[in-house]
């Protein structure tokens, strides 16, 4: 089973990664950037790319079976 974290270099899904991986559950996070991709727990797969690039939004849910997605929201955010 694997799982794609969007989110998952900040707060809650860099948890939300751990927990999966103790779990045995193949964890990849989602990240803009290669360079934050770095930070993750041994044993997280990066997978580099923008949920707004109609170039890699395809290919990043390639094989995955579940999702995990924390949106954050605010009073401005209207769409």
């Amino acid at each position: 089973m694997k799982t794609l974290v969007i989110g998952g270099t900040g707060t809650v899904g860099s948890q939300v990664v751990r927990e999966l991986l103790a779990r045995n559950v193949t964890a990849q996070v989602l990240t803009r950037s290669a360079e934050k991709a770095k930070g993750l727990p041994d044993g997280a797969e990066a997978v580099v790319g923008d949920l707004l690039d109609p170039k890699t939004v395809r290919s990043v849910f390639q094989g995955v079976d579940h999702v995990f997605m924390l949106n954050p929201t605010t009073q401005t955010e209207t769409h």
